[in-house]
């Protein structure tokens, strides 16, 4: 599975990790622009919390922030703390086993999560989306592009990209790099009678997800 190896990688790498994801990316600012953001928001995989004074900001009633690593977990609460924020309740949990209750929730945001996954991973967590998320959702994962720039090692089903800043050297991380058409599709076949809308920037692609 890869989300234990992602899940100890980061567990190892987090402190790191967090010093270098200050602000949430052009991509999900890009993506927040093209949905209507209301009601309770689950910003999944959050991470450091780099996203959650954005989503603060828009208006919402609650964010739920939902990071299953005890290191970026503490990193999340720093934040909170750091910056005021008043709305976000966080949530040790996993993407693919949502602890939520069907159709608690307005929206999601998937921010740079679902490539770390297997395709029967992402499966899962697509079938958590539809269970628990009622009006839309945002993804944004890698691209193909993010190949140009760096060292690659091919695996059957992805790709390794080294994470370099650690003390005992360099990490791989695994991720499932898209094209905009394989997105695209991978969507339109675990939403069905959804509005499915493909967008890039730069090395990322964006995935919207609405009601039809």
């Amino acid at each position: 599975m890869r989300r234990k190896e992602i899940r100890e990688l980061y567990e190892e790498i987090g402190p790191e990790f967090s010093i270098t994801r200050a602000k949430p990316s052009r991509s999900l600012k890009k993506a927040l622009r093209r949905i209507k953001l209301k009601g309770i928001v689950l910003d999944a995989g959050a991470g450091n919390g780099r996203n959650l004074s954005l989503l603060e900001r828009r208006g919402v009633k609650r964010i739920l922030a939902l990071e299953f690593t005890k290191i970026l977990s503490k990193e999340c609460k720093k934040r909170v703390e750091k910056e005021g924020l008043r709305k976000v309740d966080i949530i040790m949990g996993d993407i693919c086993y949502l602890p939520f209750r069907d159709l608690s929730i307005d929206i999601g945001v998937y921010s740079a999560v679902l490539h770390h996954l297997s395709l029967r991973e992402r499966e899962r967590a697509y079938r958590e989306i539809e269970r628990v998320i009622r009006k839309g959702v945002v993804i944004t994962c890698w691209s193909i592009k993010a190949k140009e720039r760096r060292e690659v090692e091919s695996t059957i089903d992805g790709y390794y990209i080294p994470w370099k800043r650690t003390r005992r050297g360099v990490i791989m991380r695994y991720y499932y790099l898209y094209t905009s058409n394989e997105l695209e599709e991978e969507l339109l076949k675990n939403f069905i009678n959804k509005k499915i809308e493909i967008l890039e920037e730069g090395e990322d692609i964006i995935g919207i997800i609405k009601r039809k």
